[in-house]
């Protein structure tokens, strides 16, 4: 936790640095469509899909709150987000969203609420922030610790890369600490705190000066109707904030604090870069993402490994732990030639971050596979996706192949519809064996583990 009086003189330099011009160009704020698709895959990660496999009573039918007995009052922001409370439709889209599909987005939220409000609530409220401004992650990139977004963007508050360079140690190499829970909410609430002194008294504005840019706040009218992705944004903002108080359920807090207990530590296995990892030791682009989000190089850099005292699940711990290393060597640095090249088409609302997210991989990579100079993407668009997976992983042998069977997919289904016909079967394995499923389309075939 940085000194008071290290925390005031960042905030004293970063007013300063707003009323200059300095500001969060680049938004951070997601359309409705894309936000469902941030909280979708953030369940689908492997540390989510490890806890609701050891905790599935968390997402049972009881689970589902209900209307508390107390109810907090509004807090600062909440009351200025009162005036988009008078669209029944714009409310009625986004608490569809919210709740659909019997609940299970409000569960997937809740669930890594209980992770992370405990952390992120008592620094808000320590700055004299409103509490309800805790929700700023759920919102900006659902609850994702390895978030990569558009302009730089990065870390569970998508924190702006130039703000980091003044927030946070950036001299490590092979390390964004933008990817640690606890420096990048540090730094985004100091971030806040700046924001609250440019605009006093006004909290609805410091929120709109984080997620869209303080020049944008400084012109923004403050009222409904000026930007509809805004307004969809404020009223969803506005929804969850007040579910949350309205509705009591069974924390799981306790829970992700046992399972975290049991994580190993795990010796660095450098020098190898990621397509080792893959083809060597079975670890996955998705796994080193979610257990290694820090890493920024392309090879492992075991001083950077040591000083971070990377822990794992147990399973993941050992594997990787008894891997030899003897016939491996370095010349296989960046040789995407051994592991598969999957083409990803590009679907509405996709951008680089949600794809990224995807496979595992880092938007810079993405970048260079494809020759791509800034974030632009289009619709319909083929991007290649290298070292995701193994060769063997890419093209089952007919002996595989008879441990699966083909779902063909039906009008309206998801892919976490189509998990629950398939008893045993996650949204993991289905991403893990039909890596070009998405975006889903009726008509696609998609490979079923059989059980």
């Amino acid at each position: 936790m940085q000194s008071l009086f290290t925390r005031t003189a960042r905030i004293n330099g970063l007013v300063g640095a707003l009323a200059v011009g300095l500001s969060l160009v680049t938004s951070a704020q997601p359309d409705l469509k894309r936000w469902v698709q941030l909280i979708d895959d953030r369940s689908t990660f492997p540390d989510f899909v490890a806890f609701q496999q050891a905790h599935p009573e968390a997402f049972e039918a009881h689970a589902v709150p209900h209307l508390a007995q107390e109810i907090a009052a509004f807090d600062a922001l909440e009351e200025a987000l009162l005036a988009w409370e008078h669209d029944p439709e714009l409310e009625d889209r986004t608490v569809q969203a919210l709740l659909g599909e019997g609940m299970r987005r409000w569960q997937v939220l809740c669930v890594l609420a209980d992770l992370y409000m405990p952390e992120l609530a008592p620094q808000v409220e320590a700055a004299g922030l409103a509490p309800s401004f805790a929700w700023l992650p759920a919102m900006l990139t659902g609850f994702d610790f390895a978030y990569e977004g558009p302009g730089d963007r990065a870390g569970l508050w998508a924190l702006d890369w130039p703000l980091a360079q003044i927030l946070l140690d950036t001299s490590n190499p092979g390390i964004d600490e933008r990817m640690f829970v606890v420096p990048c909410t540090e730094a985004a609430v100091t971030q806040l705190a700046a924001l609250s002194e440019r605009f006093p008294g006004d909290p609805l504005r410091v929120l709109v000066a984080y997620a869209k840019g303080a020049g944008y706040a400084n012109n923004w009218g403050g009222r409904p109707g000026e930007d509809a992705r805004l307004d969809e944004w404020l009223t969803l903002y506005r929804v969850v904030a007040r579910l949350w108080e309205n509705l009591e359920r069974e924390r799981q807090t306790v829970e992700w604090l046992a399972d975290f207990s049991a994580w190993e530590p795990v010796p660095c296995p450098g020098p190898v870069d990621r397509v080792a990892l893959v083809e060597w030791a079975g670890f996955d682009r998705r796994a080193q993402r979610t257990y290694l989000p820090w890493w920024t190089n392309g090879a492992i850099d075991c001083a950077a490994w040591e000083a971070v005292g990377v822990k794992m699940p147990r399973d993941l711990a050992r594997q990787l732990a008894e891997v030899d290393w003897s016939n491996w060597t370095p010349h296989s640095f960046g040789d995407y030639s051994q592991s598969s090249t999957i083409d990803h088409r590009v679907g509405s609302g996709e951008v680089l971050g949600i794809i990224a997210r995807k496979y595992g991989v880092t938007v810079s990579e993405i970048k260079a596979w494809n020759g791509l100079t800034n974030d632009l993407i289009r619709i319909g668009q083929v991007l290649e996706i290298r070292g995701v997976l193994s060769t063997s992983d890419a093209s089952p042998s007919p002996s595989e192949a008879s441990r699966y069977i083909v779902h063909t997919v039906a009008a309206g289904e998801t892919l976490w519809s189509i998990s629950q016909r398939y008893p045993g079967t996650t949204v993991d394995d289905l991403i893990r064996l039909n890596p070009q499923a998405e975006p889903l389309q009726a008509g696609a075939t998609l490979r079923i583990p059989q059980r």
